[in-house]
């Protein structure tokens, strides 16, 4: 009885190490899924007011000037003010990077990062 008792007890340990393990990699699929998130509504982010700015009328009258360095300057607040947003981002991937919780992605996560830094 004494074995079948010790017997149990050691599955059971391996069980919850197993478990324990299974634990960390879903909870590292979760960093690594909102990182991809993030990014991905950053670009978007980046890429519509881009695209704000570039689709106008391309006439040089002097009062269209001053409507595209308005807008300009607006795209330029808006980007300032997600400056943060886009650091914290930037340091998330850089995190998953360091931790090695990637999951053989670290060459994507690098040139997600880069992509996100020079738009």
């Amino acid at each position: 009885i004494k074995s079948k008792i010790d017997e149990v007890l050691d599955r059971w340990e391996r069980l919850k190490e197993a478990m324990r393990d299974a634990h960390s990699r879903l909870g590292n699929v979760q960093t690594l899924q909102a990182f991809i998130r993030d990014a991905d509504e950053m670009e978007i982010l980046i890429n519509e007011k881009m695209q704000q700015t570039v689709l106008e009328d391309p006439s040089a009258t002097s009062s269209n000037v001053q409507v595209k360095h308005q807008r300009h300057e607006v795209l330029v607040a808006e980007l300032a003010a997600n400056a943060e947003r886009l650091q914290n981002i930037v340091a998330a991937g850089n995190n998953l990077i360091d931790k090695e919780q990637c999951l053989g992605q670290e060459d994507a996560i690098r040139d997600r990062i880069e992509k996100l830094v020079t738009q």
